[in-house]
């Protein structure tokens, strides 16, 4: 279990530990009347608690997403750093060295030829470039 999920189950747990075991095995219509006799409504006391939960859950759910885009924006500043205006022999420099470091981009490139020094500066790269697009080297960053 994640730190997260415990996190969430603790919380879960405190809550139930605040409604009363009475009130749990209430009846729709009981709770109804309970909520009558302290002069609410029931529909709008429902509807209030709906939004509350669904305010918690698009909260989070924005969390999340700013979080992933904070992650993508580490990518983007880290493959700004590389040149692929870099001489041929630095490009095929470079090529080997991500691939060796990052074997999980090797696997999802499409190389015609297994050996590097067989591939033409162009197609070096033009690998260069589209691992770039692509964000691969983002894998690096989950392994450390």
């Amino acid at each position: 279990m994640s730190d997260k999920t415990k996190d969430i189950q603790k919380k879960i747990d405190n809550i139930a530990q605040e409604i009363e075991e009475s009130t749990l095995l209430m009846s729709d219509d009981e709770i109804n009347e309970e909520i009558k006799a302290m002069g609410e409504d029931p529909e709008a006391s429902a509807n209030k608690v709906r939004s509350l939960i669904q305010s918690s859950i698009m909260k989070q759910k924005k969390k999340r997403f700013a979080e992933a885009e904070q992650r993508i924006e580490q990518q983007r500043k880290l493959f700004q750093n590389i040149d692929i205006g870099l001489n041929e022999g630095n490009q095929r420099d470079l090529l080997i060295n991500i691939l060796s470091q990052n074997p999980s981009i090797q696997e999802r490139l499409t190389v015609q030829f297994r050996d590097l020094n067989e591939l033409s500066d162009e197609d070096v790269a033009s690998i260069l470039r589209d691992i770039k697009k692509l964000n691969l080297l983002r894998d690096q960053d989950k392994d450390e």
